[in-house]
């Protein structure tokens, strides 16, 4: 073990140890990752650049060495962007508090570039969902149709009707 430690008259203070892995611990004796950082009220990492950088990115990289995925600070927007390789936006966070998930443009609060689905059940039923043409209300049919559709560009609303023709379009009985 290779240890920097720090004698402040009340004792000494191991402040950055190597251990025979090569993980490097600060303020941790036992580092077992590649970097361990331990602190009581000051834990955190700081990066910074001082040549008014664009971009400062954290990157992960694959096992062939290609970037894997990355977390992009922008300095002059001061936006953060996390992407699934080096430059495909997957979330974007910009400054005014605006979130785009699929686009690295939000034109609103919450901005989704893609369907939208929530509340599935064990069968992989929906009951609620999104698309940029559709609005739909109800169960899955099958794939990403559902049974109930309000279709947003012709404003006409089926109900047991994945693609209705017809201002209101009912399949079955009504009562």
């Amino acid at each position: 073990k290779f240890k920097i430690s720090r004698n402040n008259g009340l004792g000494t203070t191991d402040r950055l140890t190597i251990n025979g892995d090569g993980n490097v611990g600060i303020g941790e004796t036992d580092p077992d990752k590649p970097l361990h950082i331990k602190g009581t009220n000051t834990a955190g990492i700081v990066i910074e650049n001082t040549t008014n950088a664009t971009n400062m990115d954290i990157d992960w990289y694959n096992n062939v060495g290609s970037v894997a995925g990355r977390i992009r600070y922008s300095e002059g927007t001061g936006d953060f962007t996390f992407m699934p390789n080096q430059s495909t936006a997957a979330v974007m966070f910009k400054y005014d508090g605006r979130v785009g998930i699929g686009t690295a443009t939000p034109s609103s609060k919450l901005h989704v570039n893609s369907e939208i689905s929530c509340g599935a059940d064990d069968n992989n039923r929906a009951m609620f969902g999104y698309t940029p043409s559709r609005f739909y209300l109800g169960t899955r049919q099958s794939g990403t149709n559902y049974l109930n559709t309000v279709n947003v560009t012709s404003g006409k609303v089926g109900i047991g009707v994945v693609d209705p023709d017809q201002s209101l379009e009912v399949a079955g009985a009504i009562k």
